[in-house]
């Protein structure tokens, strides 16, 4: 019974899905023309689960096959007419075929290829059309700063969704023209649209009037074919929300035949403008013009985005043969858009890349060096869109067993769409190097490369780089664009933001990496010490880095030396679902064997086992939380709610310098009963203070933390100040905010934590916590940091 009603409820969302789209594209009747039907029959096969042919998501290739198929025609109609079309995506004439050709010599692009097209899910899309709209009013409001062009760039990470997202505007009735300017070399997906990147990345010499010439021919030629498909649609319906569907269907479908044939016709018009005469300023105006006045119904005064213009791998219009093709490309933009027409248009080139470089596409003055961002005139920009949002795939937190949170397929649920997507697609084997090539930003891990290197401590331990530090700027922009670190913002276009969300699966690759050679810990210590010293990065309050470092790199070689099952990435599948093995560094770590391992102890008091025998730690990165917990008990989530959240994605939190009491926190889960519980863990530098204070000041029911219960926790102080040990266990069954182990270890050294020893980080560790071995600063390193602004510009 629970199956079919599972069933139901997919088809269901699945009906829903379809019949909002067609909402959107406009009414369907019994005598509504050949290509309405051609839509439906491309929008099933689009949101389809089923292996149905994906040619048919080509609007003209749906209405061929409708037209050589009239017994289908009349089956969408009756599925038009029950709103249920769970019969048409079954008809074995729609099955797909085995991938051929291309795809199956290149399975990876097969997968980017089906992943692409699964049902879009999260709400990015609606954010990117806010901001365009915003962006619209602003550059239209004469009392506010003059913009320099309506266009604007999405910079995120490689698996983000910023294709897909500027793609899916479409759903928000925008005509979008997609283009994307990947190398001819870069077989990834969506694949290059040759016509358009040969025009604008391809033999471009070393004159800009002669690049000004042809960016001007290729927009007019844009314009113009623009117009006469519009028109022609506008013939079959006076609908601007059809017109809009109707265009997308077809250009909008990556590969498809209507798409390959506009493009066709774009580089027709562009070779005719081109041999007639040299175009020019007034050529690419008078083509926008021609554009707007011809199509009153679809450019009204309104501040909605009307038509975008979508360049994806913009970075290809960087710097080449001595021209910077982006400053002339948006110069051409600037001419058009700038133009006083008597009514607003909503039409908007947006570049996306994953290099921070585009964010700062401009024409700039001929006198400004080329790190100035002052466009000609002293004009604005606008900020780059950044909000692709996270976790769209991840399920919810009630539907989760926290025995499962070691399950690949709930692990790959978490963070970008990438991941997630593919495993309806691929093998666990492919999508596992896929993520570390993308992590490492090649095919091969390189221990001495220092990007490397930092990429891979930096996705588990939540480094804090200085912003200030030369050094800085150039890793984070290489970051985004070869390690997948993700920006967040750059809002005043001088200072970038980035770092590494929580995302459990590149967690673990980094885990593995890190721990595959026996030298690899040690080179990347060694590594990070270096960074430390040059005050690139830094060690945070007393501890705070030290801490993050000794306690995950505790799991990882309690997980590698204590715990059976030891297979480099993963423990042995429970079943025949690849999906369902489990990954070593998410795995549940009984807690009372893994203190015995960091404080060498081989027995707890006889109550503590029993208070612990079933209670288990999960983390495999770190992550910092920017304001406390609770402010005077006013918790965003129950203290239950908000630790069962960060053990369900393996997380560990290392709290804002203003958190009161505690420092850290591990999730706590105990299997006989379900609940959750925390290691609330407190770094000090204080050699004063007895143990028993220092201990009895973590209290997990004070206003601050709100977590109290009646379930056991464990509190540690560590005092790192400390060159002696001490070490104390105290078991409280009567704490007021519930029985607790409180444990007091002091010292930095092979007796208070035995396993750097056994591992030789004992002397790694000391010069990491006492910040008087680190160098002060020379004069090379306080003349760099004094013309730091140079090193930030782009």
């Amino acid at each position: 019974m629970s199956l079919c009603k599972e069933d139901k409820t997919c088809h269901d969302k699945f009906d829903d899905l379809v019949n909002e789209t067609m909402h959107r594209a406009g009414p369907l009747a019994e005598d509504s023309p050949l290509v309405l039907w051609g839509v439906l029959l491309s929008t099933i096969v689009k949101h389809s689960n089923k292996q149905l042919d994906p040619q048919y998501r080509d609007l003209d290739k749906a209405v061929s096959f409708l037209h050589n198929n009239f017994n289908l025609l009349d089956m969408l109609k009756e599925a038009w007419r029950d709103q249920s079309y769970r019969k048409i995506e079954n008809l074995e004439m729609l099955q797909s075929p085995r991938l051929e050709s291309d795809r199956d010599r290149d399975s990876s692009r097969g997968w980017l290829y089906q992943a692409f097209y699964q049902p879009y899910r999260g709400n990015a899309v609606d954010g990117l059309y806010e901001y365009l709209e915003a962006n619209n009013k602003t550059f239209t409001d004469p009392d506010l700063p003059s913009y320099y062009a309506k266009f604007c760039s999405i910079v995120q990470s490689s698996g983000t969704g910023k294709s897909r997202t500027m793609i899916e505007l479409r759903q928000k009735d925008v005509i979008v023209l997609y283009m994307n300017l990947r190398p001819a070399d870069d077989d990834s997906f969506p694949p290059r649209d040759p016509i358009p990147a040969s025009i604008l990345t391809e033999n471009i010499g070393h004159l800009s009037a002669k690049y000004h010439s042809r960016c001007c021919a290729f927009f007019s030629a844009i314009f113009l074919v623009l117009r006469d498909e519009l028109l022609g649609l506008f013939d079959i319906s006076k609908d601007v929300k059809q017109i809009a569907g109707l265009w997308n269907e077809s250009l909008c479908t990556i590969s498809s035949d209507a798409r390959c044939k506009s493009f066709g016709r774009v580089e027709s018009v562009y070779n005719d403008i081109v041999a007639k005469t040299p175009s020019n300023k007034t050529a690419v105006t008078d083509a926008y013009m021609r554009m707007v006045e011809s199509l009153p119904q679809l450019f009204t005064a309104d501040h909605r985005p009307k038509v975008v213009v979508a360049i994806d791998e913009a970075h290809t219009l960087n710097r080449m043969d001595g021209l910077q093709p982006s400053t002339i490309l948006c110069s051409v933009i600037s001419t058009y858009s700038r133009f006083k027409p008597p009514s607003n248009h909503a039409v908007w080139v947006v570049f996306a890349s994953t290099t921070l470089k585009i964010a700062d596409f401009a024409a700039r003055d001929s006198d400004c060096h080329e790190s100035s961002r002052v466009s000609e005139g002293g004009e604005l920009l606008f900020p780059p869109y950044t909000l692709l949002g996270w976790d769209q795939n991840a399920l919810s937190c009630e539907s989760l067993s926290p025995k499962e949170t070691a399950k690949l397929q709930r692990v790959l649920r978490f963070g970008r769409p990438l991941w997630s997507s593919f495993m309806v697609h691929s093998d666990v084997a492919p999508l596992m190097d896929l993520a570390m090539q993308k992590l490492c930003g090649h095919r091969t891990f390189h221990p001495h490369d220092v990007d490397h290197m930092l990429a891979i401590v930096d996705q588990r331990f939540d480094l804090d780089f200085r912003t200030h530090h030369p050094e800085t700027f150039e890793h984070v922009e290489r970051g985004v664009t070869n390690h997948l670190r993700v920006c967040y913002s750059s809002a005043d276009r001088t200072w970038t933001f980035t770092g590494y969300p929580s995302e459990p699966l590149l967690s673990c690759i980094s885990a593995y990496v890190l721990h595959r050679e026996p030298s690899a810990l040690r080179e990347w210590l060694d590594t990070l010490q270096k960074k430390i010293y040059r005050r690139m990065i830094s060690t945070d309050a007393p501890g705070a880095l030290a801490g993050r470092l000794l306690w995950l790199l505790a799991k990882d070689l309690f997980v590698r030396t204590c715990l059976p099952n030891y297979r480099g990435l993963f423990v042995k599948a429970p079943g025949m679902n690849q999906w369902d093995t489990e990954l070593i560094d998410c795995q549940m770590v009984p807690i009372i064997p893994f203190l015995g391992f960091v404080f060498g102890k081989k027995h707890w008091e006889g109550e503590v086992e029993k208070a612990f025998a079933n209670a288990y730690i999960n983390f495999s990165h770190w992550m910092t939380m920017e304001s406390a917990i609770a402010e005077k008990g006013q918790h965003r989530l129950s203290g239950e709610k908000w630790t069962r959240h960060h053990w369900l994605r393996t997380c560990a939190i290392q709290f804002c310098s203003d958190q009161p009491l505690v420092d850290k926190m591990i999730p706590i889960y105990f299997t006989d009963s379900g609940r959750v519980s925390q290691i609330f863990i407190s770094d000090r530098e204080e050699s004063t203070s007895s143990p028993s204070e220092l201990l009895a000041s973590i209290y997990r029911g004070d206003e601050y933390i709100n977590c109290a219960s009646d379930v056991p926790y464990i509190a540690i102080l560590v005092n790192w100040d400390l060159e002696h040990s001490e070490f104390e266990e105290t078991w409280c069954p009567t704490s007021r905010d519930g029985p607790s182990l409180r444990i007091y270890a002091g010292g930095v050294n092979a007796t208070t934590f035995p396993f750097l020893k056994e591992h030789s980080l004992v002397e790694t560790f000391h010069h990491l916590v006492f910040p008087q071995n680190v160098p002060r600063l020379g004069p090379t390193e306080l003349a760099e940091a004094a013309t730091y602004m140079r090193w930030l510009q782009v």
